[in-house]
């Protein structure tokens, strides 16, 4: 067999193959960890892709337009960021980690609340702070009821906690 033609039989391996006859879990009501793709303008999911017995881990899953979670924190890999001031490139260290959920979901616990909960626009820059703050005071934002990423590469975050009192 010629080795090209091998190389390609391997490429088209399932994912079953792969993970010895384990499907991949989907994400949906599970912890992942998501960030804007700067080259593919949208959203990608790092992931359970595999259990850990067969070497898995946190992995690039998916990309998607939006997304809708709960439970989220906004975690900021200081030492990245270090990197990212020295250097002035571009190396993914911010997350936003949280449960996935369906857009039904989602309404459905905004509807629930007995009054209008605070909505407000987060963001993360690393040459300004290293932390995801509100865009309107500048606060920074530790944790979120509820988030929603935008095809646009905003979040919303509904029912926010501000940390103690830093801002930039």
């Amino acid at each position: 067999m010629h080795k090209n033609k091998a190389r390609n039989m391997f490429m088209y391996k399932s994912t079953q193959e792969l993970t010895n006859g384990m499907a991949r879990k989907p994400l949906t009501g599970r912890d992942s960890y998501i960030y804007w793709n700067l080259h593919k303008k949208c959203w990608s999911i790092k992931g359970y892709a595999k259990p850990k017995a067969l070497g898995g881990g946190y992995q690039k899953v998916e990309h998607k337009t939006s997304l809708c979670l709960m439970h989220c924190e906004f975690p900021v890999s200081a030492n990245a960021r270090e990197r990212v001031l020295e250097s002035r490139s571009k190396v993914v260290h911010a997350f936003v980690k949280g449960r996935i959920v369906p857009l039904e979901v989602f309404q459905a616990r905004y509807r629930s609340y007995p009054a209008a909960p605070r909505i407000t626009r987060i963001s993360y820059n690393p040459y300004k702070a290293g932390f995801f703050f509100d865009c309107v005071s500048g606060q920074e934002v530790v944790r979120a009821e509820m988030v929603m990423m935008l095809p646009s590469g905003r979040v919303l975050a509904v029912g926010p906690v501000y940390g103690e009192g830093k801002a930039w």
